[in-house]
């Protein structure tokens, strides 16, 4: 399993407006210039925290609009019950509910919505964690204060070119895969 964000873009339509980020570029921080990215940090976080807002809400309007078009169903299944003199037990109309075309559009619409929810959420979280990070490195050069500033910009543009080398690497590595053995048949 792949534990980078490579590629991992974010595309939603929430209120017939559409909204695109990466996440992995969104995250990533550059040693070698933390003021821009101590500047960059609370847009970036804002921009996350308000598309996951939007998606919070539409996922409840959704919820809200499956919930009304059940009620809907039920009521029109128990009536049509009562016009055909048909007796129909709770289970019996529940299930004419659940497999109505209409309720399962409702129903997929909702778990789009959830998932959306769910991605947006997950990156609104990473900037919590992007935010301590930014913390823990301003605090580290802080430390080296007394150290030559040139020195210290060119040790991180260094690290920079190395994790970006490593990241490369990750990319780049086949997928692990999985080998069926052979069974012996048993002997007794």
């Amino acid at each position: 399993m792949s534990r980078n964000f490579a590629g991992l873009e974010v595309q939603t339509e929430i209120g017939g407006v559409e909204y695109n980020a990466t996440l992995e570029e969104d995250i990533e921080i550059d040693p070698s210039d933390l003021d821009a990215e101590f500047v960059e940090q609370p847009r970036k976080f804002a921009w996350w925290a308000m598309v996951c807002e939007l998606a919070k809400d539409q996922l409840a309007r959704r919820k809200y609009d499956m919930e009304k078009l059940y009620a809907k169903v039920d009521a029109d299944k128990r009536m049509d019950a009562v016009k055909n003199k048909v007796k129909k037990t709770e289970r019996m109309i529940e299930n004419e509910v659940i497999t109505d075309k209409r309720y399962q559009q409702a129903m997929l619409k909702f778990l789009d919505a959830k998932k959306q929810h769910g991605i947006l959420y997950a990156g609104k979280q990473a900037f919590e964690q992007r935010k301590e990070m930014l913390i823990s490195l301003g605090a580290n050069y802080r430390a080296e204060g007394n150290a030559d500033p040139v020195l210290l910009q060119e040790t991180a543009k260094a690290k920079a070119a190395d994790m970006a080398q490593r990241r490369a690497a990750l990319k780049s590595k086949p997928k692990p895969t999985t080998k069926k053995l052979a069974r012996k048949p048993f002997k007794r």
